[in-house]
Order: structure tokens, then C-alpha cells, then sequence
């Protein structure tokens, strides 16, 4: 432990291979996944090297990596990334719908020109603050910061136009059959 502390990689290797699979199984374990619980025992293997320094008890070394295995494995498991689900899976809640076909047909085509040809009349016909900050978020894909910055205005100014933009083009868009 002294020689793994002093930055002895050798040393290192020689302590996490004592409890390399039990962690391995921990996490496999934990999160159901071969290749992810892999991974996880990895990121735990380099973030017990990084806090070796701090170990207060080293005679604990193999309870510490474990612990950090189970921490990691509960944070990607509560993790937003987690909860995705497959296309079919989505499909068949009814989350999403079909994709649309590669070669629609002309008549749908049409339609959607005639819905953009409207939607682009209804925003050049804002006012010039709310058009223009409509035009730089959504159209530029400008982030709400940089938005405010190319206007000149700060950030609650630049919130306050798009979302009268965004009212006044719902009430238009509304009105046009939308």
C-alpha cells in the first residue's frame, strides 16, 4: 500500500488485482451488463488510483473500491442516458411514431412546403426584436447566451422576446389552421 501511495504502478496493479473480480462482479451484477459493468470497474479501478492519497484506512483498500463500484454503478443506473429505450420500444408505447417514408408523396410534399411557405410569413411579420431572436435561437441554433450577446441584450431580455415571439407566432398559426 506505502509503494501503490508513493505512485508505484506496479504496486497498484498488484492490490486492485486482489479485488479486480470482485468488482467486476459487483458491478456485472449491479448493472446487468457485461460490457458496461467492464467499463464502470474500469472508471472505479482509475478513480481509486486518483484518491489512493485520501484512504484513511489502506488496511480497507478492497471495501473502498467496492464502495466506489457500487456508487458508480448507482449513478449510471439513476442516470438520464439510462432511461433510453430502443426505437421499437418507443414504437410500440406509442412514444414515436413511424418515420417518415424516404420518398413522400408529392401531395404530402406540397403540404409541407405550404406549412413552411406559412410559418415563414408568420415570423418575418414579428417585430423586429422578436423576429430577429427568433431567427438567431432557432433558425442559427444559437444557445440562449449567445442569442442575447448578437443582440446586444442580456440574457432575460433575450428570454423575454423569443417567448413573446413564440406567442404571437402560436396565436398566428393558430389562426391559419395550425
Amino acid at each position: 500500500m506505502r509503494r501503490a501511495r508513493a505512485g508505484d504502478g506496479r504496486a497498484f496493479a498488484l492490490l486492485y488485482g486482489r479485488y479486480e473480480r470482485r468488482l467486476l462482479a459487483l458491478c456485472r451484477r449491479l448493472l446487468g451488463d457485461w460490457c458496461l459493468a467492464e467499463d464502470v470497474a474500469q472508471q472505479a479501478a482509475v478513480e481509486s488510483l486518483v484518491g489512493l492519497p485520501r484512504l484513511a484506512a489502506p488496511e480497507r483498500f478492497g471495501a473502498w473500491l467496492l464502495a466506489i463500484g457500487a456508487n458508480l454503478c448507482r449513478h449510471h443506473l439513476r442516470s438520464p442516458l439510462r432511461r433510453l429505450v430502443s426505437f421499437e420500444a418507443s414504437l410500440a408505447s406509442r412514444a414515436v411514431g413511424e418515420p417518415p417514408a424516404l420518398d413522400p408523396e408529392p401531395a404530402h410534399m406540397v403540404e409541407v412546403g405550404e406549412s413552411a411557405a406559412t410559418v415563414r410569413i408568420a415570423v418575418s411579420e414579428l417585430p423586429p426584436g422578436e423576429r430577429r431572436a427568433a431567427e438567431l435561437f432557432y433558425l442559427g441554433g444559437l444557445s440562449l447566451a449567445e442569442t442575447a450577446v448578437a443582440l446586444g441584450i442580456n440574457v432575460g431580455a433575450a428570454k423575454a422576446r423569443l417567448h413573446k415571439g413564440r406567442l404571437a407566432l402560436r396565436r398566428r398559426l393558430l389562426t391559419e389552421g395550425f
